[in-house]
């Protein structure tokens, strides 16, 4: 069928006045052009922001397992071990079947006196791995620092003889046999310690103990040589610190103590260990309020440190806030019946006499009962005062 090319639908025909209206439009669009144009030239002279440009996105490069274990290992040599737990975790949570990442976090929480937080963890690797014998190996080092010193040689007894030259085994075993309160097997400690460090004579580890070993045979220049070279390998290690700061003040340098307290706070003020040793530095220098200051500190970071309030107590008894000794040591009692932990005879003295100073004789005697049970020969002196303030 043709198409009408005429056909009467279309549009009509445009008049001489629609021409003026196009021109002008025209005219209109080419002059707003030209100062968009000009003013854009102008904000780039300027230093504007072209507003026609889509604005850039700079990504954020996505960080790796091996960058969060850099970072844990720096952190570490900063002595800021808590950041270096927190970077092995987030390695872990992106490779969670690495069970050595687990074990260094484990193994740090202890260097930072959390060995409960350490034994929780390692459980969990061993309920999995039985066979872990880096988790065991840590899980001795932790239980002995929570005063279960069978356990710990059971554990680390264990490892050895599945892997009989395993250094650190050697080294975790000779300071929980040097531990050992009734009949520690000191030949053995030794034997064991210099055998770890000679397998591995540039580990912290390993020259740690056999430093703790000597400090505790009182060879207190062969501890701090130890104690000093594991620092060669990490200034920072506050655990070593701590230690050298007790050889310090058992030689009366207490300034030198309190300034290595102080280095491990700089690099983190939530160490309890240290706060508490600190506390003790400045009672051996008569600095009573500081000594309480620093107790109570330790006390808030860590509730259940037993140490903590026994030295909390004993700063109150010396500031002659008997009431005050009275709830330190009910708190420090509680801890002790909840671990392997026990108070000392020095410590049922100071409950006996604050019991005495306010007015109850009976608990008095009772306390000073436990002090002859711990140490029948010592404070007689103090026992025939106390008998006398009490009338018996």
């Amino acid at each position: 069928m043709r198409v009408n090319r005429n056909s009467p639908l279309g549009p009509p025909r445009s008049n001489s006045s629609d021409w003026w209206l196009l021109a002008l439009f025209l005219i209109g669009a080419i002059i707003i052009g030209g100062y968009l144009l000009v003013q854009r030239r102008l904000d780039v002279a300027t230093g504007k922001p072209d507003k026609t440009r889509a604005p850039q996105i700079t990504l954020t490069p996505t960080r790796g397992i091996d960058d969060y274990i850099r970072d844990a290992q720096q952190a570490y040599q900063a002595g800021d071990l808590r950041q270096a737990i927190n970077f092995y975790d987030q390695a872990s949570r992106r490779r969670p079947r690495d069970m050595d990442l687990q074990v260094q976090a484990a193994r740090l929480h202890i260097y930072i006196y959390q060995p409960a937080k350490a034994e929780q963890r390692l459980r969990k690797i061993l309920q999995a791995n039985p066979n872990d014998l880096a988790a065991r190996t840590v899980l001795c080092k932790a239980v002995e620092w929570q005063n279960r010193i069978s356990e710990a040689i059971a554990e680390c007894e264990a490892v050895l003889a599945a892997k009989p030259d395993d250094p650190i085994a050697m080294a975790y075993l000779a300071e929980a046999l040097i531990d050992q309160s009734s009949n520690p097997d000191i030949d053995r400690a030794l034997t064991l310690g210099q055998k770890a460090v000679e397998l591995l004579p540039e580990n912290e580890d390993t020259l740690r103990n056999l430093g703790y070993v000597n400090e505790m045979l009182r060879r207190y220049d062969t501890a701090l040589d130890y104690y000093q070279r594991a620092l060669v390998v990490n200034k920072n290690l506050p655990h070593v610190l701590i230690s050298i700061s007790r050889i310090y003040l058992s030689q009366g340098q207490t300034d030198a103590a309190t300034t290595t307290l102080k280095q491990v706070l700089a690099a983190d003020e939530q160490n309890a260990e240290a706060w508490d040793r600190l506390g003790v530095t400045y009672q051996a220098k008569g600095e009573w309020d500081l000594a309480l200051k620093a107790h109570e500190t330790a006390t808030k970071l860590a509730p259940d440190m037993l140490r903590a309030w026994t030295n909390l107590g004993a700063t109150h008894f010396q500031k002659g806030r008997y009431t005050l000794v009275i709830e330190d040591y009910n708190k420090a009692i509680a801890i002790s019946q909840k671990t392997n932990e026990a108070l000392k005879a020095w410590d049922y003295l100071n409950i006996a006499f604050a019991y005495q100073l306010t007015g109850d004789c009976d608990k008095a005697l009772a306390a000073f009962a436990q002090v002859t049970a711990l140490a029948p020969n010592d404070f007689l002196e103090q026992k025939q005062v106390l008998s006398k303030r009490c009338g018996r």
